[in-house]
């Protein structure tokens, strides 16, 4: 299983079948493809700046160590391990580019393929449980059966204080730290 994040257009609001139109779903990781390709990686997901960027300091990088006088064997290592970061990081690169572009990140969503990525994303991009089974019209979405529970911090968080928990407040490492003393 994989992550993947999904983008779309920042004033698009969740149910708006228009703005799938632009969406974009990326793998979080290593990318093997920018491993290999980094160039045509660049250039198939339409990274100009990037690709310049990587021409320009992988240029930088092997003249600026090959003046300093640094062995060959070692202006290879260090090219392969500029390559290396550079395979880490390309995915963050394109998710950069897409919010740059003004694809808003929305969601992350753990799939097997990119594909049921896209499936499941869009799917709860459009308010529905599975893509292909969709509520029927104006009927809310049925609630599970049994009382619905609120969650409540224990009761031995307070029992030194001698209080109740006020509602919506936080437990953290000094809970009753804003009481008077």
């Amino acid at each position: 299983m994989a992550v993947y994040t999904f983008h779309v257009p920042a004033g698009a609001s969740p149910g708006d079948r228009l703005a799938l139109e632009r969406a974009e779903v990326v793998r979080d990781g290593f990318s093997w493809a920018a491993l290999i390709f980094q160039l045509l990686w660049c250039l198939w997901n339409r990274l100009w700046l990037v690709a310049a960027g990587f021409l320009a300091l992988s240029f930088a990088l092997s003249f600026g160590l090959e003046w300093a006088g640094v062995p060959e064997a070692a202006v290879g290592i260090a090219g392969l391990l500029f390559v290396l970061l550079f395979a880490f990081e390309a995915n963050n690169l394109r998710r950069l580019t897409l919010e740059r572009r003004g694809l808003a990140l929305r969601g992350v969503v753990v799939a097997d393929s990119a594909q049921e990525a896209e499936r499941r994303a869009f799917a709860i991009w459009l308010g529905e449980r599975e893509a292909g089974e969709s509520h029927a019209a104006g009927a809310p979405a049925a609630k599970p059966p049994g009382p619905q529970l609120q969650p409540r911090p224990p009761a031995h968080i307070y029992a030194s204080s001698g209080r109740e928990p006020r509602e919506g407040e936080v437990i953290g490492l000094f809970p009753a730290a804003e009481e008077p003393r």
